[in-house]
């Protein structure tokens, strides 16, 4: 697929088309209706309405890796959230108001292409954390130079320790969490390329306490910490995305809602999450790769939305997100959205007791889980 160019509306821009990408195992399928159904057949990603250069990206990578662009676009869009953080919110109406939070899962085998996957969606938000990290290093260098020179000659006031501007996370306790959104407020990006070692760790320190808290930081909710010994620790919004990979069989497992773990379906950690389960494609060697264009389009992206800031009250350093509100075509899509999400949801719980039930019992019927439109902010 040759990049074309939209002259009118991004000048000397390459612009793929993503539309004309279709994964070589996925046939073209029509619009369902809005009648409930109960049958989870796979529904191709609609990377069409993601917005400008992502969609474009994300048609590029899945082409040149070779897999479903559902698997590129779910953690990007999680990423996206997490880079836009506190910084805006959309005002759904009058007394709700919604942040940009996703959790996203992509359900697929081993060797289906999930690492590489996982790293392109990573891509612009890891550009970012390493230009933190490099600006970071050389402001702590000359930190450590003025503290050598205030212990020796204790002529000017103690400098202070630079704070790292933290994008992402890794493997971390729930305490090492909120001390990171102590200092960057902003929100973070939890990632793992395997989500399984995430959900398998909310009991390893305190048999699972960790868990209430993970399902507050999906609502922004605050934080209060108070710890033996320690100052009270307080954030106003602990914002905190989720995004990783995990394979069908431990999925299962661990988000059932049956057997021992049902707690995970029972105290909606499951319903929390937007899932894909794409059809597996075979594995082959492919030419293609993701121009150089299109991957600083990408990284441009992120560098824009990080530096997005929300209102800063000078005096309490209290910060206000910048509302967004509706237009017209919009809030009549996610009207619609939510009245045929409501349908369905209760045709799940009268037929199955809920989706993951079904997924567990019928595995091949659980083929995937993609909005079919992206019309508005979360629901929780």
């Amino acid at each position: 697929m040759k990049p074309t160019y939209d002259t009118d509306e991004h000048p000397e821009q390459p612009t793929a088309n993503p539309r004309e990408y279709t994964p070589p195992s996925i046939a073209q399928e029509e619009d369902d209706d809005d009648a409930p159904s109960l049958q989870l057949e796979y529904q191709k990603p609609p990377i069409e309405r993601l917005p400008y250069p992502v969609a474009d990206y994300v048609a590029k990578s899945a082409e040149a890796i070779g897999c479903d662009p559902s698997m590129v676009a779910l953690p990007t869009l999680a990423a996206i959230a997490a880079a836009i953080g506190d910084s805006r919110a959309v005002e759904v109406k009058p007394g709700w108001i919604e942040f940009s939070i996703l959790w996203t899962l992509v359900i697929a085998p081993s060797g289906a292409h999930k690492t590489p996957a996982m790293k392109a969606a990573m891509d612009g938000i890891d550009d970012e954390q390493r230009k933190s990290f490099e600006r970071w290093n050389k402001a702590d260098t000359q930190y450590q130079e003025a503290l050598a020179r205030y212990t020796e000659k204790k002529e000017v006031p103690p400098p202070q320790p630079p704070q790292l501007e933290t994008y992402w996370i890794g493997d971390a306790t729930i305490e090492a969490v909120q001390d990171r959104l102590a200092t960057n407020p902003r929100g973070l990006l939890q990632k793992r390329d395997e989500l399984s070692g995430w959900l398998g760790s909310f009991d390893r320190y305190n048999n699972g306490n960790e868990l209430p808290q993970w399902l507050e930081f999906h609502s922004g909710n605050a934080v209060r910490t108070d710890r033996k010994g320690a100052k009270p620790l307080y954030v106003p919004r602990g914002l905190v995305s989720v995004t990783g990979t995990i394979q069908q069989p431990v999925l299962q497992k661990q988000l059932s809602g049956t057997g021992d773990d049902a707690e995970n379906y029972n105290n909606g950690l499951a319903a929390r999450f937007l899932m894909a389960m794409p059809t597996e494609q075979l594995r082959c060697w492919r030419e293609e790769t993701v121009p150089p264009q299109f991957r600083k389009l990408f990284r441009d992206l992120f560098a824009s939305l990080l530096a997005l800031r929300p209102n800063i009250d000078q005096e309490t350093g209290r910060r206000e997100p910048i509302l967004l509100t509706w237009v017209a075509p919009a809030k009549e899509m996610f009207i619609a959205f939510v009245n045929k999400n409501g349908r369905e949801m209760r045709a799940f719980r009268l037929a199955s007791d809920g989706f993951m039930r079904l997924g567990a019992g019928r595995p091949r019927a659980n083929r995937g889980i993609w909005p079919s439109k992206f019309a508005g902010p979360r629901i929780s």
